[in-house]
């Protein structure tokens, strides 16, 4: 898949539509909840509306009362957290074939979103062996994570406003993890979290 512009994003904090590239992805985006300062009606809605026929699929697992507006609109694959615990493992081969061509993912900046992120530009496929689980251990806070999802995690927590590592992370899965490069710098970030807990 050649490359595609990432942007990172929350619920309350989505970027400009008319900053966004050519067709557009959503992933691990939740919709903005009423406690967001406007919610869904303010933030998320215009969002949507701006992007229109440029937004090629909306993947989210978290629980809103506004997904049955969409139920009918196929290029939104929404559900709640008790059905996908995490977004990757909502990314599947015919999901991303559906949606077609994409000039951009919009992502949330935890390990959900950046593996999210990763598995669309690899075709629905997980970085890793695991990832999908990873993930879903990140996010739910249940199981063990593999000694990867912990140095990431670790790495994202220590840096989570370094949009710099996060697309480096974001690369590195994306590439099945061939760089050894790239992890060293995402070891070292993950290092810095030792003496902020300390």
């Amino acid at each position: 898949m050649p490359d595609l512009n990432i942007v990172f994003a929350s619920p309350r904090k989505l970027p400009r539509a008319s900053d966004l590239d050519g067709r557009v992805v959503v992933v691990d985006i939740a919709f903005a909840s009423e406690a967001s300062g406007g919610g869904f009606e303010k933030i998320t809605l215009p969002f949507i509306k701006k992007l229109g026929n440029r937004l090629a699929a909306w993947v989210d697992h978290h629980d809103h009362l506004e997904h049955v507006r969409f139920a009918n609109d196929p290029r939104f694959v929404l559900c709640s957290k008790a059905a996908h615990g995490a977004c990757p493992e909502m990314i599947t081969p015919d999901l991303v074939a559906k949606a077609g061509q994409v000039q951009t993912i919009v992502c949330h900046t935890d390990f959900d979103g950046l593996a999210s992120a990763a598995k669309w530009m690899r075709g629905g496929i997980e970085p890793y062996e695991g990832c999908d689980a990873d993930a879903r251990g990140v996010d739910t806070r249940l199981g063990k994570l593999s000694t990867t999802a912990e140095v990431i995690d670790r790495a994202i927590r220590a840096r989570p406003r370094d949009f710099g590592l996060l697309g480096l992370i974001v690369r590195h899965l994306s590439t099945g993890m061939k760089d050894s490069s790239l992890w060293t710098t995402i070891k070292e970030a993950a290092d810095e979290l030792n003496a902020v807990e300390e």
